[in-house]
């Protein structure tokens, strides 16, 4: 991120980091009553979340109350890192972090994962 561009046009890092996670987490909008159940209305794809124009679009609000793109106080990219390993018990291990189908058990996706697939 670029700080002092930031300062200079009134963006905090906090109204920064909202804008990211509302994009990311599937911030719900609204809801809408299906029958007798609400049904949360999200926006956006998955291709829309993880393509780098859609994030450098991003709109940020600044203190002052105008309104501009992401891409103005941060420098987006894609790039390698090197990996990160963990120890447990001294042995090398990869942390994994997943998000399952809604209506599927935590039980049966242990079960298929111990299966191997």
């Amino acid at each position: 991120m670029l700080q002092d561009k930031a300062r200079q046009l009134d963006v905090t890092s906090e109204v920064i980091a909202t804008t990211l996670n509302s994009v990311q987490e599937v911030t719900p909008i609204t809801e809408v009553r299906d029958s007798i159940y609400l049904v949360d209305v999200t926006g956006g794809d998955d291709a829309e979340r993880v393509s780098i124009d859609t994030v450098r679009d991003l709109q940020l609000t600044g203190l002052g109350g105008q309104s501009l793109p992401l891409g103005a106080v941060a420098n987006l990219g894609y790039q390698l890192e090197q990996p990160t390993i963990w120890r447990r018990a001294r042995a090398p291990t990869s942390p994994l972090k997943a998000c399952i189908v809604v209506n599927v058990q935590p039980k049966t996706v242990v079960d298929q994962l111990a299966r191997g697939g």
